[in-house]
């Protein structure tokens, strides 16, 4: 997987966030990365809430392909500090 961009947008349609799978409402504020993996390139939205999450993430804690779908918010559940 290569990190091609990334970029705060408002959404224009709905988007499933990628750290813990809710749906982003169309016209919510969100962030938007674009990578290139063995299959080509796709994007991943995360939400204002796990926004403010990511910087608290212990990046040891996962493996060198990052988050899966969901896996954020399991990750600070464990630690008893999503909110």
């Amino acid at each position: 997987m290569t990190f091609i961009s990334q970029k705060s947008v408002t959404t224009r349609k709905p988007h499933r966030c990628h750290g813990c799978l809710a749906v982003i409402p169309a016209k919510s504020p969100s962030q938007r990365e674009t990578y290139v993996g063995d299959n080509g390139p796709y994007t991943l939205y995360w939400c204002a809430h796990c926004q403010d999450m990511l910087p608290r993430v212990d990046w040891r804690d996962f493996d060198d392909e990052g988050i899966t779908p969901g896996e954020l918010m399991e990750y600070f559940v464990e630690l008893g500090a999503y909110a």
